[in-house]
């Protein structure tokens, strides 16, 4: 993962964590400018806290995390497609799992990866 900014205000609450703007910038060293273009390409909607202060849910931070690597791999943002991102952390998560006796492995489009039902 990449590394955190020295003063990050990252909030945990009910255990969600909470990134503000600012750190993503500090993050990725980018312009609000920079920014507010990758927020509208994820169609991502930010929440904002008691204090009326905008942050980003984990699930937001890892989508802007994947749309960082891609732009580092090919330069633009162009060719991104969040949907695949979806599908194929869903297939390293089953696949990252040891299935016991106790489950039924189904079979499902490879995209999704294996999912097992407990008997």
């Amino acid at each position: 993962m990449l590394d955190k900014p020295k003063n990050q205000n990252i909030i945990a609450v009910s255990s969600e964590l909470r990134t503000r703007p600012e750190d993503l910038q500090a993050k990725y060293q980018i312009g609000k400018s920079t920014y507010y273009k990758r927020i509208r390409y994820l169609q991502i909607t930010t929440q904002k806290d008691e204090q009326n202060k905008v942050y980003l849910t984990e699930e937001q931070v890892s989508q802007f995390d994947q749309l960082h690597i891609y732009i580092q791999k090919h330069g633009s943002m162009i060719g991104f497609d969040k949907g695949e991102q979806e599908l194929k952390n869903v297939s390293e998560l089953a696949s990252s799992h040891v299935l016991e006796s106790d489950y039924i492995v189904q079979d499902f489009p490879k995209a999704l990866g294996p999912t097992a039902l407990k008997v």
